[in-house]
């Protein structure tokens, strides 16, 4: 951020700067689904280290690793820094979901553990989790003990913020917020928030001192220090996605003392696929299902485009769900003879699988579950989340 705001001040030593004329460059060089530059740096040397530390055969399917035996490689792989316990205390929110046939097998032990996304940020204090829990206020006085000093949070659509597509989620909800808390306002519609705590984006401005900067409102009632708005950036490049090992044309299941911390997953280019532009649906359907066991595809997996969001299921035992995959296919091939959204198609074990989903109601039916938790990271961590 500290070389944006030179070049936008033309390295005056001394300086004042419109918060949107920021905005504008940082998000300029924040393409959707594509880290910047420094951020992808560091996340390739992160994911070299665990290629490293994995060691996977070319042809494996499945990698087993015991996190005694890979500890102290670990640790040389990634150091811990005294820096690293003298910063502000943060949070990061893995999801966990849980592969067993029934509850009387996971009581039993028997069961997979696997990782899910990662959050930058708790997740605790969202709706879903604030409107059942039965003391929502215990959550926010945990999240006051980690982080007693106002937080600043963004709100709107994520188009307004990276210029992705729209109709995402909203940043920022009301619930996640705490009384102390200030809210930096990017959307162009109408927000629900207190008016002591809004602020928007027009409202601030940057201040060069030397070789430190701050934001502060222009009438310099609130000052926030810089590390504020790097954790804002930090966040929304977080929303891009992140895995521990980079896209290749195979990557094997990786478990650790029975976590499976990366999925079985395949990278196809859409031009491959050449089953997507058989005449009729039968020969797409047998096309796709010769393709798939060519590269010994699962017959439960998500697959994904550059163009699509999120991923989409595949039951390539369903006819129809080949179908909608074909479909997929045929738009990614589009897309990339006229070089709009260039990208592979992007193939996911499903994992749990649907016989594999624990949790049942009292009729039997099965349903998908993930458990929330949230790690906290800083000089002191025995209070609060």
């Amino acid at each position: 951020m500290r070389g944006v705001v030179d070049e936008l001040v033309g390295g005056a030593p001394d300086a004042r700067l419109d918060m949107t004329v920021l905005q504008r460059a940082l998000l300029d060089r924040m393409k959707p689904g594509v880290f910047t530059p420094p951020v992808q740096r560091h996340v390739d040397v992160v994911r070299e280290r665990w290629k490293e530390l994995v060691g996977a055969a070319p042809d494996a399917r499945r990698v087993e690793l015991d996190s005694a035996a890979l500890r102290a490689r670990f640790e040389a792989a990634f150091p811990s820094h005294p820096a690293d316990r003298t910063v502000a205390p943060f949070h990061v929110s893995p999801d966990l979901l849980v592969a067993a046939a029934s509850p009387e097998a996971l009581a039993a032990g028997d069961f997979l553990a696997v990782l899910g996304e990662v959050h930058l940020g708790p997740t605790l204090n969202a709706f879903c989790t604030l409107s059942q829990h039965p003391s929502p206020g215990d959550i926010t006085a945990a999240l006051v003990g980690d982080h007693p000093w106002p937080a600043l949070y963004v709100t709107g659509h994520k188009q307004e913020l990276l210029g992705g597509p729209t109709g995402q989620r909203v940043f920022g909800a009301p619930e996640a917020r705490r009384p102390i808390d200030y809210v930096l306002d990017f959307s162009t519609s109408p927000q629900s928030i207190d008016p002591e705590h809004h602020l928007r984006i027009a409202d601030l401005e940057v201040v060069v001192e030397g070789d430190r900067f701050r934001a502060q409102t222009r009438d310099g009632r609130l000052v926030f220090h810089a590390r504020q708005f790097m954790w804002l950036i930090i966040s929304l490049e977080a929303t891009r996605g992140f895995s521990l090992f980079a896209p290749a044309r195979h990557v094997p299941r990786v478990t650790i003392d029975g976590l499976v911390i990366a999925r079985e997953r395949w990278m196809f280019a859409p031009a491959e696929i050449d089953a997507a532009e058989l005449a009729t649906p039968v020969d797409r359907f047998v096309g796709v299902r010769r393709w798939a066991a060519e590269h010994g595809l699962p017959r439960f997996v998500f697959v994904k485009s550059a163009a699509e969001s999120k991923p989409t299921f595949l039951d390539l035992d369903s006819p129809l769900s080949v179908e909608v995959f074909a479909n997929l296919v045929r738009v990614a091939r589009e897309d990339a003879a006229a070089r709009v959204n260039p990208g592979g198609i992007a193939v996911t074990e499903m994992l749990p699988q649907p016989d594999q989903c624990w949790l049942v109601d009292a009729d039997g039916r099965r349903y998908t579950s993930e458990l929330r938790m949230v790690t906290c990271f800083g000089p002191d961590t025995r209070v609060g989340l």
